[in-house]
This record gives C-alpha cells, structure tokens and sequence, in this order.
C-alpha cells in the first residue's frame, strides 16, 4: 500500500487542483494531506473508511489524514483538489474535519458554484494566495451541509484542537503543542476537553491512532512494525499488547478474519 505524500502530489507542498478522468481502480490508500474531490460525471463505487457510495453527478467527497478511500469505476471524471491544512486560513476546515471523512450531494441550486469555483481553482495553477480564496470559499459552504451541531463552532477551544490532531497524529503531539495551537493554556485546554469530549486528551488521541492503525491492518500487507510506527507509536511490543486488548485480536489474527470472509 502506498501512503500518499505531500511532497509527492502536491507541488510546493500546499495545492493542487486539477480536473481528471479516471478509468479502473484506484486501491486503498491513506495520505498525509486533505483531499476533495468532486465527481462531475460517471458511475462506479466510492468507497471511505469501509462506507461504499455509489458515484453519481454531483457527489462530494473530503477526506482527511486519517481517511481511506479507494475508487471503482469504468470511467469517472471528477475534480480533485489535494491540499496541506496550513493553506486554509478560515477555520471552517476545523469543524468538516471533526467527523472525519465527509460525504454529501450537493444541492442542484449549489452546482454551479462549486463547478465554477473548482473550474478556477484548476486554472490558478501556483497562485497560492488566489487558490486559497477560493479554497476557503469552497469549505466555507462545504460547512453548511454539515448537521448543525452547537458544540463545536470555529472559535470552540476543541474543535481547534482536534482539528490539529486529525493532522498531526502520526507525530504524537504533546497536550502542550495542541493547547497552544487551540490558543489556550494546557491546563485549561485539558480540562475544557474532558468536558466537551467526555474523555481526556490523551484517550482521544490514543483512539484515533489505534483506530487508524486497525484500518492499517485491515487494508494493507504492511508488517506490524510498520504499522505500529506509521500511526505513530515508538514502542513496538506496547503498541502490540495494547492493539490486541483493544480490538480483542491481533494484527495477524484481524486479518485472517478479514480474509476468511472475502
């Protein structure tokens, strides 16, 4: 499997947006950016963190680092727009990221602004500064066919926070990196976090690197190790005890299970 980098397929590490037509499968993958892409026409499966959709005209897909996806089609064209989270200077990306990876149709009265805005974005080339306007025009009503939810706003400590950790949760970011990143003390940031999230910080991040690397297991030939050190655990034999008690199996036995029912 292939993780998909940055430094790979985004030229100068900030965007890329282009309009393509895509004819096969595209396999598993994650990567360490964000990712949209908006199918213009064609039919075939979508399919995000084990959640098949079927393409139709219309359809938006986000993804972020801690998504899967792979694509099935005999001929798709969509635009896709891949992205590094310090291009967007309007936190709106904050709350889409919240949920993870997103999926939605867009309204038939909202298609032409999204085909247009995508067809410009294509056209900026590097034009960081322009691509990152129409960018944060596009999250910004990306942001209203979220579910209203009056927990979590741009302002909100923790939607700041767990933003930054769906980004860097490979690095195993310290309490203290987060709550200066959220704008806030640490002992404050803790303490807001447990009550928002019911669980603590260090619980949270935990369950979303272990959860990430059980779709590691679940997707990839990759060896243990590699998983344990790819979803951002040093210690080898921990991360091994602590994956099995999780889940109730191992990575080996997770994934007999996983081909004895393909």
């Amino acid at each position: 499997m292939e993780r998909y980098l940055k430094d790979n397929y985004i030229p100068g590490g900030e965007i890329s947006a282009t309009y393509r037509k895509i004819t096969g499968a595209c396999p598993p993958h994650p990567h360490d950016f964000f990712e949209l892409e908006y199918i213009s026409d064609g039919t075939g499966k979508y399919t995000v963190d084990g959640i098949d959709y079927e393409i139709k005209q219309g359809m938006l897909f986000l993804m972020t680092p801690i998504s899967f996806h792979e694509l099935k089609t005999s001929g798709t064209e969509l635009y896709n727009v891949m992205f590094s989270e310090k291009l967007c200077d309007s936190e709106a990306l904050s709350v889409l990221a919240l949920s993870g990876s997103l999926a939605v149709n867009i309204k038939e009265d909202d298609v032409p602004f999204f085909e247009s805005v995508l067809r410009e974005l294509c056209h900026a080339g590097r034009e960081v500064n322009y691509s990152a306007y129409l960018l944060n025009a596009l999250l910004c009503k990306l942001k209203s066919y979220t579910d209203k939810n009056e927990t979590f706003n741009e302002a909100h400590p923790v939607a700041k926070g767990m933003f930054y950790i769906v980004s860097h949760f490979r690095e195993n970011p310290s309490l203290e990196c987060v709550a200066d990143y959220a704008g806030f003390a640490p002992t404050y940031f803790s303490s807001f976090f447990k009550k928002t999230m019911g669980i603590n910080f260090k619980e949270y991040l935990d369950r979303l690197r272990f959860d990430y690397a059980k779709k590691l297991a679940e997707n990839t030939d990759m060896t243990v190790a590699q998983i344990a050190s790819e979803s951002g655990f040093d210690d080898y034999p921990n991360f091994i005890r602590r994956f099995k008690a999780r889940f109730g199996s191992s990575v080996t036995e997770l994934r007999k299970k996983r081909n004895a029912t393909r």
